[in-house]
C-alpha cells in the first residue's frame, strides 16, 4: 500500500484485519506511520518494494492491495511485485489493484500525458495500453477482470481484481 488513506479504510472496513504498508521511500513511510498513530489505527509499515511482498506476508495473506504504485515502475517490477503478491497469498486470496490502466479515449489519453511527463514515458507507456490485465494472469491469478474504470482529471484509473487459485 503506498497510501496511508487506503490502509486506513481497509482497516476502517476490518477492525481485527492484520495491515503491513509497503513502501521504498522511509519519509513516506515515516509520515504514514505518525498519521496512523495520531489516529490510533494499528498498522505495520515496512520499507521495501512490491517484489518483498512474499517475504513480508510469511503466514498467507487474505488480500493483497496496491494504490497507485505500477505504473511507476518498469515492466519487470511490474511482473516481479505482482508475482510476489501471488505468492504473499494464501489460496482464495485476492488481489485488488487501482492503478492507471488503458486509457480508452483520447481524452484520457491526452490527460494520462501528465503523469507520464511525471512518472517517463517508459514506465507508464505499458499501463497506458492495458498491460497490467495480461501480467496478473500471468503470474498466476485467476478470474482476472477488470472491475471499473474511474475518469480522473489525469486519465482512467482501473480497479483490478484476481484470486490465487487452488492449482
Amino acid at each position: 500500500m503506498r497510501h496511508r488513506q487506503l490502509g486506513t479504510a481497509v482497516k476502517a472496513r476490518g477492525a481485527a484485519a492484520h495491515i503491513t504498508g509497503i513502501d521504498p521511500d522511509r519519509q513516506v513511510l515515516d509520515r504514514a506511520r505518525a498519521k496512523t498513530q495520531q489516529a490510533a489505527i494499528d498498522i505495520e509499515f515496512v520499507q521495501g518494494f512490491a517484489r518483498d511482498a512474499a517475504v513480508i506476508a510469511k503466514d498467507g495473506a487474505t488480500k493483497a492491495v496496491s494504490s497507485l504504485v505500477f505504473h511507476q515502475v518498469p515492466l519487470d517490477e511490474k511482473r516481479d511485485g505482482l508475482a510476489a503478491m501471488y505468492a504473499s497469498l494464501a489460496v482464495g486470496g485476492e488481489l485488488h489493484v487501482a492503478d492507471y490502466g488503458l486509457q480508452r479515449t483520447p481524452l484520457m489519453r491526452a490527460l494520462f500525458k501528465q503523469v507520464q511527463q511525471l512518472d517517463g514515458f517508459e514506465n507508464t507507456t505499458p499501463n497506458a495500453r492495458g498491460v497490467l490485465l495480461e501480467l496478473i494472469r500471468e503470474v498466476g491469478f485467476v478470474d482476472v477482470e477488470e472491475r471499473q474504470v474511474i475518469p480522473t482529471p489525469t486519465g482512467s484509473i482501473s480497479l483490478y481484481f484476481g484470486r490465487k487459485s487452488s492449482k
